[in-house]
């Protein structure tokens, strides 16, 4: 809508746009200097409150385009730490690079993409004036991205609307304990079991593992028994000797609900003179948040006949895995003494709990 006034001031007329955005003044607008204001624009568009001074003269048809700039506004999220991340080593509340959001417009056409910068900040192009749909659709590394949808409403010209978005960040730990007996004595069978093997990530975890050391001065490997596991699915059992570095396949495409149990020892497995096993590997491929052992793996070992009273020996285990290019281990260990007294005494022969 526009007003007309003569140089003095004086109001001559109050004219309105048409659908084609045109004003066409009476005939009876004499020649001469006059002022033209602004005084309400379309919707969305804000008012150009210059004074226009126009002349019409006689005879001549005057043509005046007067340009209304959209009102804009812009949205601006900041992205933080919900708590503390143990991969990155972010504190609680700590600004978060490479965010990626995705804003909608009412007909659910993307209208900008935004990612965070190294203040944790992203700031959207202008935008015309109305509501908008939010969305996270990447995460920055080693955090969950949250794709709840939110809104925004600019609501005048200038108008910044300001969001906090906090990532829960990804956590990975692995826990396994090992245990085994206090004593043994030269020549004795002995036990030792992986307990409280767990991915305890709040994330699955890929190329999942259990691993075994032995200690080879004291012991040699009879047997494995597998365990039963809490997610369905297969595993592969790989050893090492003291011959050869590289894993070999004891066992392949294993089932986890079956407690799998294997000979492992020189005949069993085909082994050359004076080698042995020095370490065992339970391989999985994926597994999921909160995966466990149900039972617990048990290794089975001979004790060297010719050890001395009160020798010592750790058997040791480590349980590991990985998400994208980081990875996360537990380690465990436990340790026997050989009671090898004179003929009449007993050992200690209590498992270890």
């Amino acid at each position: 809508m526009f007003n007309l006034y003569d140089l003095k001031g004086n109001l001559l007329g109050e004219y309105t746009t048409d659908n084609r955005g045109i004003i066409e003044f009476p005939k009876e607008v004499q020649a001469g200097k006059y002022k033209l204001k602004e005084v309400k624009a379309p919707a969305g568009y804000v008012l150009d409150e210059m004074p226009k001074t126009i002349e019409v003269k006689a005879g001549e048809t005057l043509e005046l385009e007067i340009l209304n700039k959209p009102m804009r506004g812009q949205i601006q999220i900041v992205k933080t730490a919900a708590e503390n991340n143990t991969i990155t080593r972010d504190k609680t509340g700590a600004l978060l690079e490479g965010a990626v959001f995705e804003i909608y417009n009412t007909r659910l056409e993307v209208v900008d993409r935004i990612t965070t910068d190294s203040r944790g900040l992203a700031v959207s192009k202008e935008l015309p004036i109305g509501v908008y749909g939010i969305k996270e659709i990447a995460a920055p590394k080693y955090y969950f991205t949250d794709g709840t949808v939110f809104y925004a409403e600019l609501k005048v010209d200038g108008d910044l609307v300001r969001f906090e978005v906090k990532n829960k960040p990804k956590d990975i730990s692995v826990t396994i304990e090992k245990r085994g007996n206090v004593q043994a004595m030269p020549g004795d069978v002995i036990f030792y079991t992986l307990d409280n093997i767990s991915n305890t990530s709040n994330i699955p975890l890929e190329e999942f593992y259990v691993h075994d050391l032995l200690p080879t001065d004291a012991v040699r490997l009879n047997q494995l028994s597998t365990g039963t596991w809490s997610e369905k699915g297969k595993f592969d059992v790989l050893y090492r000797t003291n011959k050869k570095d590289a894993y070999r396949t004891l066992a392949s495409n294993l089932s986890t609900t079956t407690d799998n149990q294997l000979e492992c020892g020189r005949e069993a497995l085909g082994l050359a003179a004076n080698e042995y096993v020095t370490d065992i590997k339970l391989q999985f491929a994926e597994v999921g948040e909160g995966f466990h052992s149900v039972t617990s793996p048990i290794v089975t070992v001979t004790v060297l006949a010719d050890l001395p009273d009160g020798y010592r020996f750790t058997n040791r285990a480590d349980v590991g895995g990985r998400t994208e290019d980081e990875w996360v281990y537990a380690k465990d260990a436990w340790t026997t003494c050989i009671f090898a007294p004179p003929r009449g005494c007993l050992p200690k022969t209590g498992f270890g709990g």
